[in-house]
């Protein structure tokens, strides 16, 4: 809330988010922390297998 571009934060929400089954706002941050990093690191591959990992529950969710 105070620091809405901070990409450590972004990365543990959505990781909290994912765990606590609240894809759809896991999703929202982890894309907010790609289009917020400002270079290629390993965090941002990081952040895509987890943007990949939550995709793939909310497919598996709308599936069963």
């Amino acid at each position: 809330e105070y620091t809405p571009a901070d990409s450590k934060s972004l990365y543990r929400r959505a990781n909290a988010f994912e765990r606590s089954g609240r894809l759809k706002e896991a999703i929202s941050d982890a894309q907010r922390l790609i289009s917020v990093s400002s270079k290629t690191t390993s965090a941002d591959e990081q952040t895509y297998a987890l943007l990949k990992k939550l995709r793939e529950s909310a497919q598996n969710r709308v599936n069963d």
